[in-house]
């Protein structure tokens, strides 16, 4: 798995950093039960996909997002 180093300099899987950017880019911290709320399992499994080609998809739902970087790596 390929990594790269956080702002504090841990070695962290570089799909995750992305991941969390894009959650950042797209205002996912203000968003109403992030974190909490579950996507459709559906669109979970498609994004799963992009992000095992090394992708994460613009048009992504946020909650989906969320709840991927909490189960990363389980």
């Amino acid at each position: 798995m390929q990594c790269s180093h956080d702002s504090r300099g841990n070695s962290v899987p570089t799909i995750l950093l992305s991941m969390q950017r894009h959650l950042y880019s797209q205002g996912g911290l203000k968003a109403e039960g992030i974190f909490r709320i579950n996507a459709e399992n559906g669109q979970e499994m498609l994004v799963r996909e992009q992000l095992n080609k090394g992708v994460v998809p613009y048009e992504v739902d946020l909650h989906c997002l969320a709840g991927l970087i909490k189960r990363f790596n389980t």
